[in-house]
């Protein structure tokens, strides 16, 4: 019996001292901080709540007195482009620090008409053709031949600016100078004599409202820079 609790006790002994070590091993290991996120995996971090009605976001823009951010862009554009995508945070910050109203402009999603009438065919066909000539006529109105472009628009809908597939850094610059287009468009006006007509309620969604005619024997405005 005594030959048998000398070699349990040395063993209850072995494993004290393991644990401990282990233990020690332990406290003196350096604490890491989470997996780190995988480069280009974008932070899900304050995202811009983009307005998808443009009348709406027209009609908002006028009465509140801010001026409009338009993406026109694709699907395709949206998930697999290197523009415009706003995955940064300090973009989407200073998006929302311009106070702009943020307004994405997408053609319609293509349609599964498989199992259905020909009836329901003919008339979501026609949904998709007057939402598509609305999109095409946005991107006209603002002379945006290519996707994804950025239109910075004044409170009135007049064109301040137009970037086609511009990178993080250019958006940023346009949005510091944003303050100091808004008020030249506002000079202009006011040497004009004549305020912009409000666009909700004068035309449909893509289409350009009406806009103060020239003095005779003068060319009317470009409305626009489109580069800079």
């Amino acid at each position: 019996m005594r030959k048998l609790v000398i070699p349990l006790a040395l063993a209850f002994l072995a494993t004290g001292l393991l644990a401990d070590s282990s233990l020690a091993r332990e406290r003196r290991r350096p604490k890491h901080d989470p997996a780190p996120v995988q480069g280009g995996v974008p932070e899900a971090q304050d995202p811009i709540d983009w307005m998808t009605d443009v009348e709406a976001a027209f009609k908002l823009a006028a009465e509140e007195k801010r001026a409009l951010f338009i993406l026109i862009s694709t699907e395709d554009m949206e998930r697999r482009g290197q523009f415009c995508r706003f995955l940064a945070n300090s973009v989407r910050k200073a998006v929302r620090e311009a106070k702009v109203v943020p307004l994405k402009v997408l053609p319609p999603p293509a349609m599964d008409l498989t199992g259905l009438k020909a009836e329901e065919v003919k008339l979501r066909q026609e949904v998709a053709a007057a939402a598509m000539k609305k999109y095409e006529e946005l991107a006209k109105r603002f002379g945006a031949n290519s996707v994804p472009s950025l239109v910075y628009a004044a409170p009135d809908g007049v064109k301040l600016l137009l970037q086609a597939s511009p990178a993080d850094d250019s958006i940023l610059v346009v949005l510091a100078r944003l303050p100091e287009m808004l008020k030249a468009h506002e000079e202009a006006v006011a040497k004009e004599g004549k305020k912009p007509e409000p666009v909700a309620g004068k035309d449909p969604p893509g289409t350009k409202p009406p806009e103060p005619k020239p003095p005779e024997g003068k060319e009317p405005p470009k409305g626009g820079v489109d580069d800079f």
